[in-house]
């Protein structure tokens, strides 16, 4: 069951039951529901092993895109790292169109972005397209970089500098948590709050959309 507030109230009344509940989380989670496993993607590490090592000439700012309704964490290591020089920007969804539509609207508005991570590829696909059409070179005049490493058939996701984010292990981890208690043949289950049983970074995916220093 996927972490959230709507579903905890969900989750304590099936633990209470005694159904074995195991929870995953897109994001380090707060608080210790009831359950028999939880296991975590931990969205930063992918991130910081990518942005700390960009290289933003001087003068130059780093833009975030969002979309709609975003997850804060990922984003937080572009702040710690980059401060006053980073600054938010809000597309109108997490599609490549509007990816595109935000990058040349603030490329135009604004010279002195040096850099554009992206919180989702499709955006970072759309900015991609909009530099190209406004003839800047990539990493040259400005680096892109991603999250999340999907499997995307367009030509420039494989160029794409982005952090991979473990998804299908995440479900693979709360399957096997699930089946191991099944296994084990306890019928009885946890009504207190659970530990973290696994906690799944993302990973840094290094391609030729962003200038880094070597590593």
């Amino acid at each position: 069951m996927e972490y959230t507030p709507r579903n905890a109230e969900a989750g304590r009344r099936l633990a209470k039951f005694d159904i074995p509940v195991v929870w995953m989380s897109l994001e380090t989670p707060e608080d210790r529901l009831p359950g028999v496993a939880h296991v975590y993607a931990d969205e930063k590490p992918g991130v910081r092993a990518v942005l700390e090592r960009l290289q933003l000439p001087e003068g130059k700012s780093l833009a975030v895109m969002v979309g709609p309704t975003y997850r804060p964490e990922r984003l937080r290591v572009a702040e710690e790292l980059f401060g006053d020089r980073s600054f938010l920007v809000e597309a109108s969804s997490w599609l490549p169109d509007a990816g595109a539509e935000t990058t040349r609207a603030l490329l135009l508005d604004d010279p002195r972005v040096g850099a554009l991570f992206c919180a989702d590829d499709l955006l970072a696909l759309g900015a991609l397209r909009a530099c190209r059409e406004l003839g800047l070179s990539v990493p040259e005049d400005i680096s892109i970089v991603g999250f999340g490493g999907y499997d995307i058939a367009e030509h420039f996701a494989s160029e794409l500098t982005t952090a991979h984010w473990p998804l299908r292990a995440l479900t693979s981890a709360a399957f096997g948590a699930l089946f191991a208690h099944l296994d084990s043949g306890e019928r009885e289950h946890r009504h207190q709050p659970v530990p973290l049983v696994s906690a799944l970074p993302s990973t840094p995916v290094i391609r030729s959309t962003a200038t880094l220093a070597r590593g």
